[in-house]
């Protein structure tokens, strides 16, 4: 059931690298100013599949916006730095 090809991109710390990665506030994020440069690309043509054999949970949703406004109206810590690649929003249309 291949849904097309991904790109994974490989980047491990490099201890030379200076300033080196440090944990964001929120979100799981490590992120250094430094320029890196990434290992490899890994390309991955069964994203769906690859999910199922590590046995993670995977959930299809015609929009994040309901789940969105929940998490940003909890009391959990988040980043929306990858809503712009979201569907748009249904406020937009009038729902």
């Amino acid at each position: 059931m291949g849904e097309g090809p991904h790109a994974l991109w490989h980047v491990s710390e490099d201890p030379t690298i200076e300033p080196g990665f440090e944990p964001g506030e929120v979100g799981g994020y490590w992120t250094t100013s430094a320029t890196v440069e990434p290992l490899e690309q890994v390309e991955m043509t069964d994203l769906i599949g690859a999910h199922l054999d590590a046995r993670i949970e995977l959930r299809f949703t015609p929009s994040i916006w309901v789940w969105w406004r929940a998490v940003a109206s909890s009391t959990l810590e988040f980043s929306g730095s990858r809503l712009r690649n979201a569907s748009e929003h249904p406020a937009r249309f009038g729902v």
